[in-house]
């Protein structure tokens, strides 16, 4: 069995716990963007919604119960990789102070996963609003919001790698912690208006067809 097939059998494999209930996210010796394009064209998105967390030569991905029936809408997936993101600041907050070089993974793919998921609205989701509204005052706010995320998210990273160096942990990890408490602060409100308003405008908006190639480029982004 060549790596790339190992990969797609561990992929199937956590799309098979994600339909029994369970959240998992696994790592594969492969780039994850091919595997989870397979498992898409494959229709695992009517099982499991599938969100990518780290890719290069060994590749993360997380697949995560469906929360609803009928196909799988773009809001769903957004709102997925919201609580996906919250649980790893939350991992990252727990093991701060008691395992900083578990802080310090956690920081990492939080701070990648925010990076991404900004990526992906504004070049997929916020051009696809505007298009279907003429109104880009929506889009604009969010965009200065992402402003504000990803600088939150230097700083998270910044905090991260003093934390792995620090001869004051305690104080090392308090700004860390500070940085995730301003990043969540300004989450809150932004994570919430996508979810309620953006979003299933989107879905609302687009027929099935389409939506499909949304989603497969979305999850493969």
């Amino acid at each position: 069995m060549t790596p790339q097939q190992r990969a797609f059998a561990i992929g199937r494999w956590a799309v098979s716990r994600a339909g029994a209930g369970e959240a998992v996210a696994v790592e594969i010796d492969a780039p994850a963007r091919p595997v989870l394009g397979g498992l898409v064209d494959d229709g695992a998105l009517g099982t499991a919604v599938l969100l990518l967390e780290r890719d290069g030569a060994h590749g993360r991905i997380a697949a995560r119960p469906r929360m609803s029936r009928g196909p799988t809408t773009i809001t769903e997936v957004f709102e997925e990789d919201h609580k996906r993101l919250d649980e790893i600041a939350a991992r990252m907050r727990s093991a701060a102070r008691e395992d900083p070089v578990r802080a310090v993974v956690l920081a990492g793919l939080l701070v990648c996963g925010l990076r991404r998921h900004v990526r992906i609205e504004e070049t997929v989701v916020f051009p696809l609003h505007v298009a279907r509204t003429k109104y880009a005052a929506t889009t604009e706010r969010m965009r200065a919001e992402h402003v504000a995320v990803l600088a939150y998210a230097d700083r998270v990273e910044r905090e991260a790698g003093q934390l792995r160096t620090a001869r004051d942990r305690e104080r090392a990890a308090t700004r860390l912690m500070d940085a995730e408490a301003g990043l969540a602060a300004v989450l809150a409100d932004h994570n919430m208006n996508e979810e309620h308003a953006l979003f299933p405008l989107i879905d609302h908006t687009t027929r099935a067809a389409e939506r499909a190639q949304l989603l497969r480029s979305i999850v493969t982004f």
